[in-house]
């Protein structure tokens, strides 16, 4: 699939590093450490991302663009939403506190 893109570099990168938000938020949701608004955000995050990159390669459809600023500003607000969850919670874990402490 990466292949036949015919893109650059940054796109390429762009959809190996969605598909690593996808791997890790699917190993965070099977977890009982990180909660599941923040695997759910990683997984929309990565999949919206990837969804992204392939509607820009589409062959142009009238109002496609819109969809296409839509997507990425999902992808992006997905993204804002896990790292700041899974920060705050690997932080928490590096103080010592543990899940049942925060609810």
């Amino acid at each position: 699939m990466l292949t036949t893109f015919n893109v650059g570099a940054f796109q390429v990168s762009y959809v190996i590093v969605s598909a690593a938000w996808l791997m890790i938020s699917t190993v965070m949701l099977r977890s009982s450490v990180f909660g599941r608004v923040a695997a759910y955000s990683g997984i929309l995050a990565g999949a919206t991302a990837i969804g992204a990159v392939a509607l820009e390669h589409t062959p142009v459809i009238g109002g496609i663009f819109a969809l296409l600023v839509s997507v990425y500003f999902a992808a992006i607000v997905f993204l804002a939403i896990w790292i700041v969850l899974t920060g705050r919670r690997l932080y928490q874990l590096g103080q010592g506190v543990s899940k049942e402490e925060t609810h």
